[in-house]
């Protein structure tokens, strides 16, 4: 037992395992129970790939698209500074180099010396080089907007135009009218037509009589 080679600290874990298996429902599991969904794969020879770069190794588009859903870095660095990118250029990977290119990875960084059009060179994928070459000269939003699956763009749509639909949902809402105001009732005409004042009494001509001849007898 004394003898025994002890295994270095450096290893493989399991989440490294299901992302080069293609096993999508596994790694969504371990990263769930705590797993490190970007732990650097220290095995030997594994030049601390991420599970992302062993996805995008193997070609495994699904656990790629999975990987970034759950939260990988697209653009994760592994020794000498290789992408997942270039490591699907390097393998001629084309459905998951678009896919990377989509989610935002930037074809004109360099690892180990080589883009990702230069690697792809060594695949010997001719179309897959012109496309990487091409994307060079895009913007990130030109690239994610070329290489959208149809996924993506569904869910652009579901999404994006939130407040306009808002809004044209307010405009197609019938507009509510006031209540017409209530009509005055109409005045009764007993009520309307004011009361005449009474007129002035007449004089009563006794007493009026009577006043002149005392005045009449005093002068």
């Amino acid at each position: 037992m004394e003898n025994r080679r002890k295994w270095p600290r450096t290893r493989c874990w399991p989440i490294h395992t299901a992302a080069k298996n293609g096993k999508s429902a596994q790694v969504v599991r371990l990263v769930e129970g705590g797993e490190d969904v970007d732990l650097e794969d220290t095995s030997p020879y594994a030049h601390n790939y991420t599970p992302l770069h062993h996805a995008a190794f193997k070609g495994h588009v699904d656990t790629v698209a999975t990987l970034i859903r759950i939260g990988a870095k697209v653009e994760a660095r592994a020794a000498g500074g290789t992408t997942p990118l270039m490591t699907a250029a390097y393998r001629g990977k084309a459905d998951v180099v678009r896919l990377l290119l989509a989610h935002g990875a930037d074809p004109t960084l360099v690892g180990c010396g080589d883009t990702a059009a230069r690697a792809a060179e060594r695949s010997g994928d001719t179309e897959l080089v012109q496309l990487l070459r091409d994307s060079e000269k895009l913007t990130a939003a030109q690239r994610k907007d070329k290489f959208a699956t149809p996924e993506m763009r569904s869910g652009q749509k579901r999404t994006a135009p939130a407040s306009g639909a808002a809004s044209s949902n307010a405009a197609k809402r019938p507009r509510s009218t006031p209540a017409p105001s209530p009509a005055p009732a109409p005045e009764k005409k007993g009520k309307a037509t004011a009361a005449p004042s009474p007129a002035p009494a007449p004089e009563k001509k006794g007493k009026a009589t009577a006043k002149t001849k005392l005045t009449e007898k005093v002068s």
